[in-house]
C-alpha cells in the first residue's frame, strides 16, 4: 500500500522530468556541434530544476534581505503599567479587536494599544510584512516598534 502511495506521489515528478528529457532530445536534433549541444543540455537541466524551485530561491533571498535590513525591535519610550493591567501570569491584560482584514488592535486598558498591520511585500511569493507598534491611547505616540514578522512562503 505504501508503495502505491509513493508511486502516485512521484508520478508527476517522473512525468515532468521525462517531458523535459524528451523536449531536450528533440531540440538537440536540430543543434549542430558538440559545444552547442552541451550548452543546450546544460540550459535544459538548469530550467528543469529552476522552474519548480524559483520561488523558494527568490523567497529565501528576499527573507534574508528583510532580516538583515528591516527587522528589529525599537523602544522609543518606556511606560510602567499599573498592576491592574497585569494578570497572575505576568501577561498584560488586553482586548483583541480586528479592525479589518489583516489589521488588529490589542487594547491594554486606558493606557495603550498594540497595532498590527498587514502590508503586502512580495505578492508574487505571497509574502506579507506584519509590523507591530505599541502606541499610547491618548496621543497615539509610538512607544515601540517590532519589525520582523513575515507571513507567507517561505517563512511559514
Amino acid at each position: 500500500m505504501k508503495l502505491l502511495i509513493y508511486a502516485f506521489a512521484l508520478a508527476p515528478v517522473i512525468v515532468y522530468v521525462l517531458l523535459f528529457v524528451l523536449m531536450t532530445v528533440l531540440v538537440l536534433k536540430f543543434v549542430v556541434g558538440p559545444r552547442r549541444k552541451l550548452a543546450i543540455a546544460t540550459l535544459s537541466l538548469f530550467l528543469c530544476i529552476a522552474i519548480p524551485t524559483w520561488d523558494e530561491i527568490l523567497g529565501r533571498l528576499a527573507l534574508h534581505f528583510l532580516c538583515e535590513t528591516q527587522s528589529g525591535i525599537k523602544v522609543y519610550k518606556q511606560v510602567d503599567l499599573p498592576s491592574r493591567y497585569w494578570d497572575e501570569r505576568g501577561v498584560p491584560i488586553s482586548k483583541a479587536t480586528q479592525i479589518d482584514a489583516g489589521n488588529y488592535l490589542n487594547i491594554i486598558g486606558e493606557c495603550c494599544y498594540v497595532e498590527t498591520t498587514t502590508n503586502k511585500y512580495l505578492p508574487l511569493l505571497n509574502m506579507e510584512k506584519w509590523p507591530t507598534q505599541i502606541r499610547t491611547r491618548i496621543s497615539g505616540e509610538v512607544l515601540s516598534e517590532f519589525k520582523g514578522e513575515i507571513k507567507g512562503h517561505p517563512s511559514d
